[in-house]
Order: C-alpha cells, then structure tokens, then sequence
C-alpha cells in the first residue's frame, strides 16, 4: 500500500542524495573548492567536512586562518566522502517504509539534517529485530540518550500517521494516544514547541486515565494553557500511580493523608523547586477532577505554603549583586563564550528578556529612529498568544544585534533571515528558532567552567532567569515606579 507512495528515484538499493539537497546532503563544508557536506565539525560560522575536519584539528590556527589557506586534500574517487543511503532490508516491506523515510527526508518532512552516518546509526536500532514492520519494533529498550533513538521514534511515528491516512483514520480525543496534530491548534509557536504525542496508556487505572485525558483537553480548549503544560500534568498523575500502587483504586483513595505522604517523598528525593513545580500540577488536577465529577475526598489537596521552595528568611535573593555581575561581565570570563552565546548574554543581560523571548526575535528586530534605538520582541508569556512590545534600548547592544545579523547573514547566505538567534543545529534552511534548553545549558556550563563566586563564597548559582530579576531589581533601585519597570520587563499587572 505504501509502495504506491514511493517516486521511482527512490526505489532503489542505495540512494546518492543531490548535492543542492540541505537535509539529506547537508551545507557544504566551508573550505573553498570543497563541495563535500559539512556535517562533521561546526567552528563559530564554518563547516567543515570529515576530510577537513581532522587537519584543523590537528593545527593550531583559528578558524579564519584555516579557511583562508585551507588545505588540498586528494579523493581516491569522486564519491569518497559523499553521503550514501542503503536502502536493502530483508523484508519487502521494511524496504519500501526505509524507501518512503527517506523520501519524506528528501522533501523536508522533518526539522533535521540526516547524514550516512546518523542513517546508519538509525538502522542499526532495527538490525536485531525480526518484525516485518519498522513500526512493530519495541523502541523501548533502546538508551534514551542516543540520537538514533530519537530519530527512530520520530519515524515510526511519521509512519503509524501514514498508515492511518492511508487507512481513512482520523485521531479522536478518546484515543489512548493522541497525535500532535490532535492538539496543534491549541500550540502557539513561540510558546514552546507542542510534546510529539500524548500517550494516556501510562495511567493503568481506566476512570483515572479518562479524566485525565478529558481535564487536559478542557484545560487546553477553555483555560488556554499549551499541549506542553496539559501534559506536564498528566505525568504527575502517572507519577503519583506509579508510587501509590495498589493503595489507588479507586478515586476515594486520593486522600490527604496519601497526598501528605507523597508530599514527603518528593521532598525526600527531589529539589525543592521541583516539588513545587510538580506538586502544584496535581493540585490543580485533583482540583478539576473534583469539579468534573470524580468522588475525590473533599480535603484531598495541598494547603497555602505547603509546596513553598523555602521560608522567606531563607530564601536567597533572585538577582545577581555587583560583585557577581562583575564577575559575570569581567573580559576574561566574556572570552571564554562563542560569539553566538555571548550575543545572547548581553541581550538577556540588557533587556530583562525571557529566554524564550530571546529566541523568537526575529531578525529585524532592530529599529532606529532619531538617533535612538529601540528593540522589537514578543512577549511569549501572554496568555493565549505572544504579545509584540517595543523598549529602547542603548547603542552598544544595537551593534551587538548588528553583529548577530552579520553572522547569521554569513552562516545561511541563500536563506531568508527569519531569527535573530536560530538553531545552529539541524536546521539546514535557518528557520527554526534555537531551542530555549541549548542557550540554558551553554551558560549554565560557562559559569562552572569559570569557576564564578556567589556573595557567600559559595559556588554561583546561575540561570538565566536571575539576568531579568537583576535589571528590575536595578530599576527599582534607581527610583523608578513599578510602571516602567512593568513596561520594559513585559511584566503583567498582578490582579
């Protein structure tokens, strides 16, 4: 049935992509004369193939002295180095959904640059299964952390969609697994991106897994909260099943003193702000389920400051003081950053931004007028959808933003600018916008390969939050009123 979808290019052993393809072939690497994928190593703006990859390792020049002088390395033959995709398998069918995979790779059907070697890394996740079908293979036991993992579970999903349109199915809310497409059109895209699947078959007990998927939709369509935040709530009712195990039967078995007990065990296993966090989620849960009509005891919840992270004369203060932000902003430890993670900084530094904020802006976010400069960025927190504000903002930070423009402008030359801070990463057309978790680790990793001191000589702890709640704290300090402060900071009046 699927064999019908397959173009005669692809129906064959192996396929050679062209070399014009960005996510089969990939960017070229940078070296001049070298037309071979850049996929092997990425410096600042350049890549560089494996052949390249290996002498600029071994020399000890910077990037732009290498490319300007790069060296000539011979091929045994024209195809030595190009990306080759075998499409043999033992079973017809395994053959022809690898033939369609790589087909819907071919026209862009996934946010991600494929290489031989990611491909043959993702075959080998099936080469000990013995099922007619890739997707009645059991990705279960494979390590999460493996690439090829991810990429497995994500095309055995496209095919599962295949197979249901082919078939005429079409995804209900009443299903036990809902598609992405369920639910996109609660998703906005500068909210975070929407989880892949919501699978309810986690939660064993059947009254508990149908209120569980009727709350999260309700929640969606009436509340307005993301398929991301839907679904945070339902893994902590996985959770707390999980833990309880035959003491939850029946809804009446969600009682305080269960709840109390599960309260000093994520206390006794988690952080603080982690329980919080989860906590409230099935708070908030149980609150609905008692409205939808489930028989929950009536002082099943958690009371005010139960969940707090700290009492607040132990609560540390949230913004960085002067000695941490010279520490932070000192030349010796601004060097240790790229260029790309460094923009980002002294953006998040200067404008009291939310991360994801920061990599929604779009490219031509810069506006200047009479001399003055200004900052265009959307508010991604506004409840139902991001809001667009407008701040001023100084020269200097003006030409770092010229500065990233250059530079994306340098590292997709072909392409249409859309981001400011785009994915540098499997994103061979440069419209995706950077993940907010790949700008989080990097800092987070450069204030400990730093080795900075917070105000108790203790280890600093950073996230990049604390950036936002620092320029407020400075506002304040200056003798502003909470208005400025609210309008530059993109904060909402409290009610």
């Amino acid at each position: 049935m699927i064999a019908e979808l397959i173009r005669d290019e692809f129906r064959v052993d192996v396929y050679l992509p062209p070399r014009d393809n960005a996510y089969l072939y990939g960017p070229h690497c940078s070296a001049s004369g070298c037309e071979r994928p850049g996929n092997e190593l990425i410096v600042d703006h350049a890549r560089l193939c494996q052949r390249h990859a290996k002498p600029f390792q071994r020399a000890e020049r910077t990037i732009e002295d290498f490319l300007a002088d790069p060296p000539l390395i011979a091929a045994r033959t024209e195809l030595t180095g190009l990306p080759r995709y075998d499409l043999t398998a033992p079973s017809a069918l395994t053959r022809d959904e690898l033939r369609l995979l790589l087909q819907a790779m071919h026209d862009g059907a996934f946010s991600l640059t494929f290489s031989s070697k990611r491909w043959n890394a993702f075959r080998a996740v099936y080469a000990n299964a013995e099922q007619e079908s890739l997707i009645d293979i059991d990705l279960s036991g494979q390590p999460r952390a493996r690439v090829a993992t991810g990429s497995a579970k994500r095309l055995q999903r496209f095919l599962v969609d295949t197979y249901d349109r082919l078939a005429g199915r079409e995804p209900s809310r009443r299903d036990d697994v809902w598609p992405r497409k369920l639910y996109a059109c609660f998703a906005h895209e500068m909210q975070g991106r929407p989880p892949t699947e919501m699978d309810f078959r986690a939660i064993r007990l059947p009254w508990l897994r149908q209120a569980a998927k009727e709350i999260a939709w309700q929640r969606m369509g009436v509340e307005g909260i993301t398929p991301g935040v839907a679904w945070d709530m339902v893994r902590e009712v996985v959770r707390l099943q999980d833990w309880a195990g035959e003491r939850l039967q029946a809804p009446a078995d969600i009682s305080r003193p269960l709840l109390i007990e599960w309260l000093l065990h994520n206390k006794a296993t988690q952080p603080p702000r982690s329980v919080s966090q989860r906590l409230s989620r099935l708070r908030l849960f149980i609150e609905h389920a008692r409205v939808w009509g489930l028989p929950v005891s009536p002082n099943a919840t958690y009371l005010p400051g139960e969940l707090g992270v700290r009492g607040e004369l132990e609560r540390p203060p949230r913004y960085f003081d002067d000695r941490e932000l010279a520490q932070l902003d000192g030349p010796t430890n601004q060097a240790k950053l790229s260029d790309y993670n460094r923009r980002a900084y002294q953006v998040l530094r200067h404008t009291a931004m939310r991360q994801r904020s920061l990599v929604h802006l779009p490219f031509d976010c810069l506006v200047e007028a009479g001399g003055a400069y200004y900052l265009r960025f959307f508010n991604t927190k506004h409840r139902g959808a991001p809001q667009e504000h407008t701040i001023p903002i100084s020269s200097e930070l003006a030409e770092v933003i010229r500065a990233q423009q250059r530079w994306v402008r340098s590292y997709w030359p072909a392409q249409e600018p859309t981001w400011l801070f785009p994915a540098r990463n499997s994103n061979p057309r440069g419209n995706r916008p950077a993940h907010v978790g790949a700008i989080y680790n990097a800092l987070v990793k450069w204030v400990k390969a730093c080795g900075l001191e917070a105000r108790d000589g203790q280890e600093l702890h950073f996230w990049p939050h604390r950036l936002r709640h620092t320029l407020g704290t400075q506002m304040i300090n200056a003798g502003l009123s909470s208005t400025p402060c609210r309008t530059t900071t993109a904060t909402p009046r409290r009610r």
